[in-house]
């Protein structure tokens, strides 16, 4: 029973991330907030290598403590004939190693980087000039007339090609 209550504790906080938003997927956060849509013309477009996650430091979620914890009370508690000592002992230690494997884990995706564009956009109605770093999912050319979606909430910006002219 004990076991049972430290893996609700351990996994209640753990918060495994998604994939990241593309100009063809948002995310759950995106649903319903507003945004606003303005239209403009790429002016200049400049290849990019977008750095892994958090610039290269590791960002845990609790994932690999939790499972360690849990992993490592169910063992304690086998091993000293159900203890909650036991448990507790091992889950300590499993908790401790889960973290260092998430975080060397997590080191590693940091450093994976991925290629990117960076846009600069003039915008249609008030001249302004917007610059915007976005994935290499979408391949929008110098001249291109683009949709600029900009999240009211999170301040972030996303580029989509239009065909309409404003």
């Amino acid at each position: 029973m004990f076991v049972f209550f430290l893996l609700i504790f351990a996994l209640v906080g753990c918060d495994a991330p998604g994939p990241s938003p593309s100009a063809q997927q948002y995310s759950s956060k995106d649903v319903g907030v507003a945004m606003v849509s303005e239209l403009g013309v790429v002016v200049q477009r400049r290849q990019v290598s977008i750095a892994g996650k958090s610039g290269g430091r590791a960002n845990l979620t609790g994932v690999g403590t939790g499972i360690g914890a849990v992993g490592g009370a169910a063992i304690g508690a086998a091993v000293s004939n159900k203890t909650g000592v036991g448990a507790l002992a091992g889950g300590l230690i499993g908790g401790m190693l889960g973290t260092v494997a998430e975080a060397a884990h997590s080191q590693h995706s940091a450093h994976s980087n991925s290629q990117g564009f960076e846009y600069t956009v003039k915008l249609s109605k008030s001249n302004q000039i917007l610059t915007v770093i976005q994935p290499a999912t979408v391949d929008i050319s110098v001249g291109q007339n683009v949709v600029v979606f900009r999240n009211v909430q999170t301040n972030t910006i996303r580029l989509e090609p239009t065909a309409y002219v404003g």
